[in-house]
């Protein structure tokens, strides 16, 4: 009699245990592509290594700070899209308490193009302050080269880093007349159903997408950037939508340069720093044009920024500085660090982003040596000024040139500026041109 009692309170428990598992135990096949279509317009990618309830679960808790585990699946589903989509008030008013509270109107209200600009950047700018980071200033020049980029993107209908004439994110701010250090993330989303609405819920979903890549996340949160220029593009039926946000750093007076010049002609480049930067270096790095088609090319797509290749800078083959002493920059094998020009590590163009840390994780190709020139004059005002010999090998293509500056003590060291130069063999009979 014993045993038969316990085998009923085991069976007992059992039964009490499933009745309190949400009914989300396995979804039916199109549950399970509905799930992925929200994972993507919430968080910009899905989850499909997680288990269904937990999916589910995250979207929940992302858009109405909690989740419904007990409810019934498809009463779940039906909630989430009604607050997407805009399909009746009951999602939204179950998550402001009431009707009067605004809620729908701050989140899902329709914005115009120049309201989702300034809301864009001032979400930012919270979500940066809560990290202890100075605000980002819309830069102008930047402004103009994100948007165009979007435009581009949107009338080809193809994701990438590179303008119709093959121009890189640096090329493209080059020309355009910038003279910071510019890094580029760029985000889409494309809808199977329902259509792409300009509101603040969008742009906390953008943000989110942004937060899950490790690298962009610390781009987000740098310290060390200072301006951001960014750019929408949505397409004519509103199903795709993309944002170029190209990022910055500004912390000198960097004078302008030749974004042409002939082979052995020498480039002089001059400027002052921004207290309290120190110059450290230039340096070079060289991408041929077949280099350039290989590092544009992502293949067949479609629209998902996650199967994108990111765009870095090519790693330097030289650099120069006003120590002529020292033989090498050699790259610290163990964590991707360029060792010091007078003992702090800084980034050269091997990383394409701003700060030392983030070599680790997405450093471009092996370590290797890099030579170090003389012939950098400095001042101890932050001047600097110097002539530059842009020749890989003898060969034409385009070069980066890389302003590097530390602060004093602090061992992290950043890219002041990045500029790009087309080498070009000379036209015969032209006289050399005097710079």
């Amino acid at each position: 009699m014993q045993c038969i009692h316990q085998i009923r309170i085991y069976f007992l428990l059992f039964c009490l245990i499933v009745s309190l598992q949400p009914s989300f135990s396995s979804l039916m096949p199109d549950s399970k592509s509905e799930l992925i279509r929200i994972e993507t317009l919430v968080f910009g990618k899905n989850f499909s290594s997680l288990g269904d309830n937990d999916r589910l679960a995250k979207i929940e808790k992302s858009l109405f700070l909690k989740s419904y585990i007990k409810e019934d699946t498809k009463d779940r589903i039906v909630r989430i899209n009604n607050f997407l989509l805009g399909y009746g008030n009951e999602a939204k008013k179950e998550v402001a308490g009431n009707e009067e509270s605004g809620y729908e109107n701050y989140q899902t209200k329709e914005l115009a193009l120049k309201q989702f600009e300034d809301s864009f950047i001032e979400i930012i700018n919270q979500q940066r302050s809560f990290m202890g980071a100075l605000p980002l200033i819309k830069d102008d020049i930047a402004f103009k080269v994100a948007g165009e980029q979007a435009e581009n993107i949107i009338n080809k209908n193809q994701l990438s880093h590179f303008d119709s004439k093959g121009h890189c994110p640096d090329e493209r701010y080059t020309l355009a007349g910038g003279t910071g250090a510019l890094i580029e993330v760029l985000r889409s989303f494309e809808l199977d159903e329902g259509k792409i609405v300009l509101n603040e819920l969008l742009i906390n979903q953008l943000i989110e997408a942004i937060s899950l890549n490790t690298d962009e996340l610390k781009i987000l949160y740098n310290p060390y950037i200072t301006q951001v220029g960014y750019g929408f593009g949505v397409s004519k039926d509103k199903k795709k939508f993309v944002v170029v946000l190209d990022f910055l750093t500004k912390n000198g007076e960097i004078e302008p340069i030749r974004t042409t010049i002939n082979l052995n002609q020498k480039l002089n480049l001059s400027g002052k720093l921004k207290s309290p930067y120190k110059f450290k270096a230039i340096t070079i790095g060289y991408l041929s044009d077949a280099d350039i088609f290989d590092v544009n090319d992502n293949g067949d797509i479609g629209f998902n920024s996650e199967n994108m290749k990111p765009y870095f800078p090519p790693q330097d083959y030289i650099a120069f500085s006003d120590n002529s002493k020292s033989n090498l920059i050699k790259i610290l094998s163990g964590i991707g660090f360029v060792a010091a020009l007078g003992g702090a590590p800084f980034t050269g163009g091997a990383s394409g982003v701003l700060a030392p840390f983030f070599l680790n994780t997405i450093q471009n190709g092996s370590p290797k040596e890099v030579p170090l020139k003389g012939g950098i004059k400095t001042t101890s005002d932050g001047q600097f000024k110097g002539d530059l010999l842009l020749n890989y090998q003898g060969m034409t293509g385009l070069y980066f040139v890389n302003v590097i500056a530390d602060i004093p003590g602090s061992n992290s060291a950043i890219i002041i500026s990045r500029r790009t130069v087309r080498v070009e063999l000379p036209v015969i009979g032209m006289k050399p041109i005097e710079l």
